[in-house]
């Protein structure tokens, strides 16, 4: 009887501490549909990820999902793939000296023969983000040949980066600059983004400001609109304030701005996190239209214990945002583990979630939320690269 009494107390002391645990951190491990995989290689439907061992991660490459579409940028490979859902190599757009000879793809059709399985040569120099207009419309953003290339006095940089367009059917057709069509080159490019009026965002970056031009669908600029972290709302006494992210909405003229704020315990103390907050900004006006402190996110950093948990709050990554001012923050939560914070406007947490992210096996990761709130991403990892999505559009819309 005693045995009993004791085995019996073990187990709801387990429950309990069981219990406990999944009170303190409730998020549930979203699932996530694998699309497919792409080789690490030169040909044409893999892709270049090659890196020197001991060596960080620094080349470009972007990812964007669009009517059921992948488009993959790969800076080194210096090239744009359009896959299908299911991992068909449908487009490609190549620098053929850097680049073999297409097999899977023609060049050049017969007359009165349609292929829709097409590749264009162009002079690619060093390609970076990318983005996908309704049309079909691609924009790549490139830099210029070194004679054309600018130093900016009052910037205190240089003049290099472009945005190519090209039509559905691979052709040229111009170059965005500065000033719209042709214009002088953009200095560093941060992001850039079609919205929900066709208009194009580009957000540019210097050592004090944050640049963003916006351009209409012909190419035409619209305006230009700069700020410093000290044009944001300032923070307490003693209190520094670190941009993270700055963001373009799909609602046209709306841009979000990540801040964190990092404060000292003591005078003379290390300077250490406390909080972050979104700002969002009617860029057309220059107005910031509001600021929400954002709720906080934890990592475990020890082993759970049998009613407790040690953990730290952590900083969170602001990784896209979709229709209606939805923001998606990530932050480590374990190992291979990380938080997604789905947040509004009002600071209300939509959603809150674990992704599965293996660490290990990873070289990098790019991010890409769609207007509708699917989150996806391309894994690059050491002998391939794996394009996944995670229906948190779902979470939005209510159906779970």
């Amino acid at each position: 009887m005693k045995r009993f009494s004791f085995y019996l107390i073990c187990v709801l002391l387990i429950t309990l501490a069981g219990v406990s645990c999944s009170r303190r951190n409730n998020s549930a491990v979203i699932g996530r549909n694998h699309q497919f995989s792409m080789e690490i290689g030169k040909m044409e439907d893999q892709i270049d990820l090659i890196q020197l061992p001991g060596t960080p991660f620094s080349q470009s490459v972007d990812i964007e999902m669009k009517n059921g579409l992948f488009y993959i940028s790969n800076g080194a490979a210096k090239k744009i793939m359009e896959f299908s859902s299911y991992g068909d190599l449908l487009t490609l757009y190549y620098n053929a000296q850097v680049n073999p000879q297409p097999v899977l793809l023609s060049e050049e059709t017969e007359d009165g023969l349609v292929s829709n399985r097409s590749a264009y040569k162009y002079p690619f120099i060093d390609v970076g983000e990318i983005a996908v207009a309704d049309s079909g419309m691609l924009y790549v953003q490139d830099v210029l040949a070194e004679d054309r290339r600018i130093w900016d006095e009052e910037l205190g940089t240089q003049l290099r980066n472009v945005i190519l367009r090209f039509s559905q059917e691979g052709k040229l057709l111009d170059y965005i600059g500065q000033g719209g069509i042709s214009g002088i080159p953009f200095p560093y490019i941060d992001s850039i983004k079609i919205g929900d009026t066709g208009t194009l965002t580009v957000i540019c970056r210097t050592i004090s400001d944050w640049i963003i031009y916006s351009y209409d669908r012909l190419g035409e600029l619209r305006y230009r609109y700069s700020f410093t972290e000290a044009d944001l709302p300032k923070a307490e006494e003693g209190v520094i304030i670190s941009v993270e992210r700055v963001l373009a909405g799909w609602e046209a003229d709306t841009v979000y701005v990540k801040t964190d704020y990092y404060v000292s315990e003591t005078e003379g103390a290390d300077y250490g996190f406390s909080r972050s907050a979104i700002h969002w900004i009617d860029t057309a006006s220059g107005a910031i239209e509001g600021t929400v402190s954002l709720p906080p996110a934890y990592r475990t950093t020890g082993k759970a214990q049998l009613f407790n948990r040690e953990e730290e709050e952590v900083v969170q990554y602001l990784i896209g945002t979709c229709e209606g001012g939805v923001l998606f923050l990530l932050s480590t939560a374990a190992e291979d583990l990380y938080n997604l914070q789905i947040v509004d406007t009002t600071g209300m947490v939509v959603h809150k979630g674990l992704l599965e992210l293996e660490d290990s096996e990873t070289i990098f990761r790019k991010f890409y939320v769609t207007p509708g709130g699917i989150l996806t991403a391309l894994i690059g990892g050491n002998t391939e690269a794996d394009v996944v999505l995670w229906r948190t559009d779902r979470f939005i819309d209510g159906e779970i």
